[in-house]
């Protein structure tokens, strides 16, 4: 009864782990597998608490990362070490032919998850001789998969990076944006506002292709995506309240909100609805000379918005990013 238990165990502890990587690396934009998203829950809530620290909360990520591979080869591991332990006589000595112990049991599993293929240890039964091919496929299996999800993971976090310094250059501020493109004439942001909507929609989808990603948060608030979607925001908003014929087309604007809300919803529930979030304003514009919108339209606009405002602000303290 207690080999039995062993084997059942082990095998469970091996799919678990084939499970989780083929929802988390395979089955792409469908979210986390349950080990890979307990470890990213773990690293969203310690990012709020790591706010006051750059370099800290800079680390979450990478350590997640590693993390989630440690936790498959350890559970790995484990799982087909006890399958042997349920099986005493599956593994033998080469030399003297010998029973092993658990140690040694282990570093059989070791070996052959790694494919280093020592041979002073083989298998002695069919079942030894199954489970040996096994644990080999096993681990070419998950080093050939861990590639493939790590370097995209760090490619995207570049990325995020990119795009967030993308919007930082176009000014330090809403307004200072808008005054920086104004021609006396017209707002000319129509194209920086297309790409801008096009980047961020890629990262979105990244963002949903790999959750962990949300924990690859920069260390510099000036290539801080999340603070970033959060100042473009505003930028939106406030030409919200710039009188159409001299503000930047209609569809373009379009895109970056539904690029914006597309990349709040990667976040989930972790973003909620609190707070006022600073009214952007106008006065600036006004003393450039720039036609606004009468200020009654203005407000009902701000009102419409607010509920979505809130969550792009909150978005910034989810991801742990102290605001400008």
């Amino acid at each position: 009864m207690r080999d039995f238990l062993l084997v059942g165990l082990g095998c469970l502890m091996v799919a678990l782990v084939v499970a989780d990587v083929f929802r988390t690396v395979l089955w792409s934009g469908q979210g986390a597998g349950p080990l890979t998203g307990a470890i990213t829950a773990l690293g969203r809530r310690a990012l709020p608490l790591l706010s006051g620290d750059r370099r800290l909360r800079s680390a979450v990520g990478p350590v997640a990362l590693l993390a989630i591979v440690a936790t498959w080869t350890a559970l790995l591991l484990t799982g087909f070490t006890l399958m042997l332990e349920g099986q005493p006589d599956a593994i033998r000595t080469s030399g003297t032919k010998q029973p092993v112990d658990w140690f040694e049991r282990a570093y059989f599993v070791g070996y052959s998850l790694f494919t280093l293929g020592n041979g002073d240890l083989a298998p002695a039964t069919d079942f030894g001789r199954v489970l040996a091919v096994a644990v080999s496929a096993t681990g070419l299996f998950l080093l050939t998969l861990s590639v493939t999800y790590l370097l995209p993971v760090i490619s995207a976090s570049v990325a995020s990076r990119s795009f967030a310094s993308s919007a930082r250059a176009l000014g330090d501020s809403p307004e200072d944006v808008v005054l920086g493109a104004w021609d006396g004439t017209r707002i000319q942001l129509d194209h920086q506002l297309r790409d801008l909507a096009a980047a961020l929609g890629t990262l979105a989808e990244q963002h949903l292709a790999y959750p962990v990603l949300h924990l690859f948060q920069s260390s510099d608030t000036t290539t801080s995506a999340p603070l970033a979607v959060a100042d473009l925001d505003d930028l939106l908003t406030l030409l919200d309240g710039v009188d159409p014929p001299v503000a930047p087309l209609a569809t373009p604007r379009r895109q970056l909100r539904s690029a914006i809300a597309t990349y709040l919803e990667t976040y989930g529930s972790q973003v909620d609805e609190d707070g006022t979030p600073t009214v952007p304003r106008t006065h600036r514009l006004d003393e450039a000379g720039i036609a606004l919108v009468d200020r009654m339209t203005y407000e009902r606009t701000l009102d419409d918005l607010s509920t979505h405002r809130k969550r792009v602000r909150s978005l910034v303290g989810a991801a742990g990013v102290p605001s400008r």
